[in-house]
């Protein structure tokens, strides 16, 4: 690109000639600050392994500042929540985004199902909660002793959708379910469920059209118990 004058470069383009600018320079540390948030997600989804590999070919530490949830588990190993400029919570990213510490968190990790709940009662770790007539089961060690009022929070992605006749499974959650809605969200198809209460699944579009959901469909919706997350009200 070098004979190509600023003007003729697409948004993607400059992003990239950005960062071979900044590697040319054998930095120790490299700062990234949202460098693809004015990118539509086809350019995202072209750019992001190229930032994979410059991480892992190059080998230098990154500290990637970003919003977008795709981003950061795409790329990062591990996680700082901040929430007005101070640190809520850090650890490995699948971690952080399995068990957020607080309902902040959980909120600016958009978490998708997030429900008030409370513990029926608990039994070798394993916690039986009701949301409203609906229980469920979660594996939860780590609650504080006398706290029963809980949210329930539910990442789209661990939910499993099943058309047809229910059949013994390993999760122990088996939710009937009707679909509200089937949108596209990204690359996934977001499906939106009422099974006593509001509940998000994110497929991706072959298992959408193999599933062939429309509004209306009856399902089930899995769920492990390891998946279901609780936070102390």
């Amino acid at each position: 690109m070098v004979h190509r004058g600023v003007t003729q470069l697409s948004g993607g383009e400059k992003q990239r000639v950005a960062l071979a600018r900044a590697l040319l320079t054998s930095p120790r540390l490299l700062l990234l600050d949202e460098p693809l948030a004015n990118l539509d997600m086809q350019l995202k989804t072209k750019i992001l392994p190229y930032l994979a590999r410059i991480r892992d070919e190059f080998r230098i530490p990154i500290l990637y500042v970003t919003h977008d949830r795709f981003e950061t588990l795409s790329l990062a190993d591990e996680m700082v929540a901040l929430i007005n400029g101070k640190v809520a919570q850090t650890g490995p990213v699948q971690e952080v985004f399995s068990r957020p510490a607080s309902l902040d968190v959980a909120g600016i990790l958009t978490v998708e199902t997030i429900l008030p709940g409370r513990i029926i009662q608990t039994a070798d770790d394993l916690a039986t909660v009701a949301v409203g007539n609906t229980m469920l089961s979660a594996v939860e060690p780590n609650l504080p002793s006398g706290k029963n009022d809980v949210h329930v929070c539910v990442r789209a992605d661990d939910v499993i959708l099943l058309k047809g006749a229910d059949t013994p499974s390993s999760p122990r959650n088996h939710l009937p379910s009707t679909v509200r809605s089937v949108t596209r969200e990204g690359t996934l198809m977001r499906v939106e469920l009422d099974c006593g209460f509001r509940l998000a699944a994110l497929l991706t579009r072959q298992a959408c059209e193999e599933l062939t959901l429309k509004p209306g469909d009856r399902v089930v919706a899995l769920v492990k118990a390891p998946n279901i997350h609780l936070i102390p009200r």
